[in-house]
């Protein structure tokens, strides 16, 4: 059973087209709505669990593969627009993952590899990839809907 995690750090760039442009307008029921859009146009390989949770310091959130599901966990004392920011990053793992990483994971922690050699592999050119895909998602059919509140 192999498994591996990746973090999304605190700091975050801005655009129009970020969840913070609307800041203030978003309630959590809005990281429903990104979720329910992200599993309808851009499934992983097997389901994903996102849940709250305390996560390291200056960790954003993290995504782990258990067996055949992913778990995304996003530190619960964030602010709804970087809950959303975090989730779309953490999502893009969990959509692109694959062996390569798998074994990348089981490397880093026999302690094989190091943080930013794992960081490198985990945040590729797969990665951008799903994590451009998320960003489609989210700008063609979650922001017209929150837009539209």
């Amino acid at each position: 059973m192999a498994t591996g995690s990746w973090t999304q750090t605190r700091g975050r760039a801005s655009s129009s087209l970020s969840p913070r442009r609307f800041h203030g307008r978003l309630g959590y029921e809005s990281v429903g709505l990104v979720a329910e859009n992200l599993r309808l146009h851009c499934p992983p390989a097997y389901p994903v669990l996102v849940r709250a949770g305390k996560t390291a310091p200056n960790i954003d959130g993290f995504c782990v593969r258990r067996d055949r599901k992913f778990v995304i966990t996003i530190d619960y004392g964030l602010q709804v627009d970087c809950v959303i920011n975090c989730l779309l990053h953490e999502w893009a793992h969990a959509l692109g993952w694959n062996y390569r990483l798998d074994k990348a994971a089981d490397d880093f922690a026999a302690g094989l590899w190091d943080a930013n050699e794992f960081d490198e592999v985990a945040h590729g050119p797969e990665f951008g990839i799903a994590y451009a895909t998320c960003w489609r998602v989210f700008v063609r059919w979650v922001v017209p809907v929150l837009e539209a509140a």
